[in-house]
């Protein structure tokens, strides 16, 4: 009597793509990268540290969906600092995009703030999207390429949205996973610091010494940075 090997597989089974493990591996990360958010209360060398590993998550998420879509994908941050659009989501909210065939970028998920009291530090001083910023106690890391220039057409997929005239793209990946934007430099610098608002208008940084953050090499590599001599 023959004896059937009860391993031996009965059936065909589907392995999953590398576009689709990059996919579930980005939406994976935005998800822990909420974890951040509970840090928002406490300490801000703490809150810091959340922050950080939500950069990183996000930028997942953007190689991710360039992947998947095989189009380019980018980072954007609100650049909207008035109180009629709600100024505490300035340069701490994010959204990731996927720019279509006519050559708009579309929002694909839902916003990601940083932790309470901790942003993207801009690469100028001075103005910068309708604030003023005072950089005391010595001079700040900068976020390289990310100058502030809102991009009018970022909207959700068939509507205009609300996120047009909002966002500023921090950097893009292309469906290879390579660094595209911003330009004119090999890596991008994304700095995170704690601030202070002091006026509906004027956010504070004090302390250059506690920032973290990364660098995006032009290949597209992310390389956590976690002090301020490591930009």
């Amino acid at each position: 009597m023959a004896i059937q090997n009860r391993f031996t597989p009965t059936g065909q089974h589907k392995a999953f793509t590398l576009i689709e493990l990059l996919v579930v591996i980005g939406l994976i990360a935005v998800l822990a990268g909420g974890i951040g958010l509970a840090f928002s209360g406490g300490d801000k060398a703490n809150a810091l540290q959340g922050a950080q590993g939500t950069l990183q998550s996000m930028v997942s998420a953007v190689r991710g969906q360039a992947a998947l879509a095989g189009k380019d994908a980018a980072l954007f941050v609100n650049v909207t600092n008035t109180p009629a659009v709600d100024p505490e989501r300035y340069l701490r909210s994010f959204v990731v995009a996927v720019k279509n065939d006519s050559g708009q970028w579309e929002v694909t998920g839902d916003e990601i703030t940083l932790p309470s009291g901790i942003y993207l530090v801009p690469n100028a001083t001075g103005t910068f999207g309708g604030a003023s910023f005072i950089e005391t106690d010595g001079t700040y890391p900068r976020s390289s390429g990310f100058d502030g220039t809102i991009d009018t057409n970022l909207r959700y997929p068939n509507s205009g949205g609300p996120y047009g005239g909002r966002y500023a793209l921090v950097v893009s990946l292309s469906s290879r996973g390579t660094k595209i934007l911003p330009s004119g430099a090999n890596t991008s610098d994304l700095v995170l610091s704690p601030a202070e608002r002091n006026s509906a208008t004027t956010i504070v940084f004090k302390q250059p010494n506690l920032v973290r953050g990364a660098i995006i090499s032009s290949y597209g590599v992310l390389t956590p940075i976690n002090d301020a001599t490591g930009f």
